[in-house]
């Protein structure tokens, strides 16, 4: 990790399944390292549909593997220096990003 990026990031995980007034816990975890194509994004807002309840529930789609992150969306800024190789922004603004 580049000594001016983070190193910890705070998540709102899930180490069971279940209602998630119970199970969801605000940890901070490892930023993980980047691989090629990747990016460092710093979130801003990330919502919790509620698709992600019944995936927080165990209810919905295909479960994650626990321990899990809640929300599968969100906005933020990518961090500068980490643009990873073959990434763009796909959007008007540069907002929207893709692997090329």
């Amino acid at each position: 990790m580049r000594k001016d990026l983070p190193s910890i990031q705070k998540a709102l995980q899930y180490r069971e399944y279940g209602d998630p007034a119970q199970v969801l816990t605000l940890m901070e975890i490892p930023v993980p390292e980047l691989s090629t194509g990747e990016v460092l994004v710093e979130m801003q807002a990330s919502p919790i549909h509620p698709s992600d309840m019944g995936l927080i529930q165990g209810s919905y789609g295909r479960l994650r593997t626990l321990p899990s992150v809640a929300g599968r969306e969100g906005v933020g800024d990518r961090r500068p220096g980490w643009r990873g190789c073959g990434c763009q922004g796909a959007g008007p603004s540069g907002s929207t990003w893709k692997a090329c």
